[in-house]
């Protein structure tokens, strides 16, 4: 089941700190050494203390996922539809996800494991779209475009923590 489909479908998502690309690194703080896991169906969680306007971004998160799991699947595959569109609405829906989800958490920590879903729906996009080039089925500034997509969603995570390093007292 890929990332799209385990947000959709408020699944335990545990995402770690540790960025999947890097080298690992011994964090100063050992707060930042253990991976803390956040599950998305927490977040997700109806709260009797949600105000209506909590309770409408909870639905927003949910339904923007469900649209990213549909374009995702869709993808390439359906004969007439404009693959550059889809490609363009894919990358909308998930900044939308993420900017949703960001709008819900409450901590550091929270966020970045936001950011790491994020970074997650984006490498798997990367992957899609590097597929469909290399085997002819797509442009290859589509590739270059996807792949710059998921740096993008990189560097915002690394700032994240980086942002949650220097607020940790030394």
């Amino acid at each position: 089941m890929n990332v799209i489909s385990r947000v959709v479908l408020s699944t335990s998502l545990a995402v770690s700190f540790a960025s999947g690309s890097a080298p690992a690194q011994k964090p100063a703080d050992p707060k930042l050494a253990e991976p803390r896991p956040i599950e998305i169906k927490n977040l997700l969680k109806a709260d009797p203390k949600d105000d209506e306007l909590r309770k409408l971004m909870k639905e927003r998160v949910k339904d923007y996922g469900e649209h990213l799991r549909v374009l995702q699947a869709r993808l390439g595959t359906v004969p007439g539809e404009d693959y550059i569109n889809q490609i363009s609405e894919f990358k909308s829906t998930s900044m939308r996800l993420a900017e949703s989800l960001l709008e819900l958490v409450d901590s550091p920590e929270e966020k970045i494991a936001a950011l790491t879903v994020h970074l997650e729906i984006a490498k798997e996009f990367e992957k899609k779209i590097k597929t469909r080039s290399d085997a002819g089925a797509g442009p290859p500034h589509v590739a270059t475009g996807a792949r710059a997509y998921r740096l993008d969603a990189e560097i915002k995570l690394l700032k994240a923590k980086k942002e949650l390093e220097k607020s940790m007292p030394k």
